[in-house]
């Protein structure tokens, strides 16, 4: 057999697995881009250190760069000479990095800004199909004796002496 027969059956089974894992991919078109580009092709980012950006990877290594995962962090520290981000990603508290200038150019990721870009205006609580948490609600005839006929309450306990 030829590389080219044995690759084109591998090439198949990853075009269907991508399809299942694209599937499970966030759509981060409401949000703003976190980069703009210079006149010299530079991109320059829109945040400070504080703020929050969502990444999109890819996988560099597979054909077609299918989607790897989307993570949100918290940016420590841009270093706008070297292209550098230091990020903190809180959901699995450790640090990680980020070279931007080819994560957009030579990878393909996806650098988005937390802040959306329309504002639609919040549901109130009452209009959400959400539970109120808190105690639950007490029927109102739980505890409460029936009445006997002629409106006399039933006697209960020790039968009384003498009677």
């Amino acid at each position: 057999m030829r590389d080219g027969e044995e690759l084109e059956g591998k090439v198949e089974w990853v075009d269907e697995d991508m399809g299942i894992r694209e599937s499970r991919r966030p759509d981060l078109s409401s949000y703003e881009d976190a980069f703009e580009v210079d006149w010299d092709g530079v991109p320059r980012p829109l945040f400070q250190a504080g703020e929050r950006i969502i990444i999109e990877k890819r996988m560099t290594l597979m054909p077609g760069r299918p989607w790897l995962n989307t993570v949100t962090y918290m940016v420590e520290e841009v270093n706008q000479e070297e292209g550098l981000l230091k990020l903190w990603n809180e959901d699995l508290q450790q640090w990680d990095r980020s070279h931007y200038i080819s994560g957009i150019k030579k990878h393909g990721f996806l650098y988005k800004l937390l802040k959306k870009k329309s504002t639609v205006p919040l549901a109130q609580p009452s209009q959400t199909t959400e539970k109120k948490r808190g105690r639950p609600f007490k029927p109102e005839n739980v505890g409460k004796v029936p009445l006997r006929e002629g409106g006399k309450k039933c006697g209960r306990g020790r039968p009384k002496r003498g009677v």
